[in-house]
């Protein structure tokens, strides 16, 4: 083989190396792009989660658990834990009668068995049936129906604030057994109005009605 051949052949295999070199450096080089792209989108996604779950309270937390209707609860057969809902499993459906009322603020009671039925279908997995059709039954009763003038406008002696509150009484009982799943006595909710901005006594009871239906609602979860 002459010279010049012998050189125009190393000079190809050079270049063939180089050229090798050059991508796998290039591919190297994406790659590290890519492993860094996807750390800092990590990273940011981590912050967001910490701040986030560091801004809300134990409360707040709570109710995002029971707008799921899930939460942590203990195994008795394997002794650990795992996801589940909160509600009782072995009930499917509740009726829920009018509430009783001691009260004379007429009209409170429909509000109020009329919220629960629609917080009962929103936020648990019962069926509102009739009675004659349902596992349970929630029944309560109106104690009281309290507005309270908290400030007053000095120059006309008429209420600037006032707060409205609700008292019952109510079971929750299984109509299968006969057994009492939950009952509380005085449960209340408040609601805050302004009476000087137009607000009157119908949108303060309906507030305190919507509060109240779903706390009793959340009485309503099962042991855990």
């Amino acid at each position: 083989m002459r010279v010049e051949d012998k050189l125009l052949k190393r000079g190809k295999c050079i270049f063939a190396t180089d050229k090798n070199q050059m991508h796998t450096d290039k591919t190297k080089k994406t790659k590290a792009i890519a492993f860094n792209c996807i750390s800092s989108v990590c990273i940011c996604l981590s912050s967001v989660a910490k701040n986030f779950f560091s801004s809300i309270s134990l409360a707040q937390l709570g109710l995002l658990l029971l707008l799921a209707g899930c939460g942590y609860q203990s195994d008795n057969g394997d002794g650990g834990w795992h996801w589940g809902s909160v509600y009782r499993q072995d009930i499917h459906s509740v009726a829920v009668p009018i509430f009783t009322t001691k009260d004379f603020h007429q009209g409170v009671e429909y509000q109020l068995s009329d919220a629960l039925a629609k917080k009962i279908e929103e936020f648990t997995p019962y069926k509102v049936e009739p009675r004659e059709r349902a596992d349970t039954v929630l029944e309560g009763e109106i104690v009281s129906v309290t507005p309270t003038n908290l400030t007053m406008n000095p120059f006309t002696d008429t209420p600037q604030e006032q707060q409205y509150s609700i008292i019952v009484d109510f079971t929750w009982k299984d109509l299968r057994t006969g057994k009492i799943l939950v009952s509380r006595q005085a449960f209340e909710q408040t609601s805050t109005f302004f009476p000087y901005l137009g607000e009157g006594q119908y949108i303060a009871s309906q507030s305190a009605v919507e509060g109240l239906a779903l706390g009793i609602v959340n009485e309503m979860e099962g042991p855990w």
